[in-house]
């Protein structure tokens, strides 16, 4: 508090919020947004997705890994919504149809999406609209650490925050670390 140019240490148990002075919005123009549980999320672009994490590439963060349990699906944009977590996947398209099952993998271009019958289905990417992830257990439970909300309005939590430099490092995982 007050206008001393001291450095001040507070205890993390009082620490609430940290913001910097207003800038400009951003106007994003990222293609997709990652939901995220928690509402967190993340604007840019799917790379892969493997059975342990979806790595996402954003403009400002790079490829990030995001572990498949956090994931709750992927819009086009904000004003699109998610349906609630069912029992299989949703790959909802553009047109109004979709596609029910496992989605086995996810680049930037399509999404293989494991149907009845074992059957692969790729679907463009530039055809999706929506894509709801299956429920997973235990997936609702909070993400304690620290909360960074980026100019493009992606935001997301990491274990561990400090500043080096010029810029705030965030811990995303073990030995996973960002440069904001």
């Amino acid at each position: 508090s007050g206008d001393s140019d001291q450095a001040q240490t507070i205890p993390l148990d009082q620490f609430l919020d940290v913001q910097r002075a207003a800038s400009p919005t951003i106007t994003s123009t990222a293609k997709f947004i990652l939901q995220l549980t928690g509402g967190d999320k993340l604007f840019g672009e799917p790379v892969n997705l493997t059975a342990e994490a979806m790595i996402w590439s954003n403009a400002t963060l790079g490829e990030v890994a995001i572990p498949t349990a956090r994931l709750l699906g992927v819009t086009r944009g904000p004003a699109v919504g998610l349906a609630p977590a069912g029992r299989e996947d949703v790959v909802t398209l553009a047109n109004g149809d979709s596609v029910h099952g496992i989605i086995a993998s996810m680049t930037a271009d399509k999404v293989t999406v494991q149907t009845a019958g074992n059957a692969n289905n790729d679907v463009p990417l530039s055809s999706v609209a929506t894509i709801d992830f299956a429920a997973t257990p235990g997936n609702n439970a909070p993400q304690h650490g620290f909360r960074v909300r980026i100019d493009d309005g992606s935001s997301l939590v990491g274990s561990d925050a400090h500043l080096d430099a010029d810029s705030l490092v965030l811990a995303l995982g073990k030995n996973v670390d960002r440069k904001i």
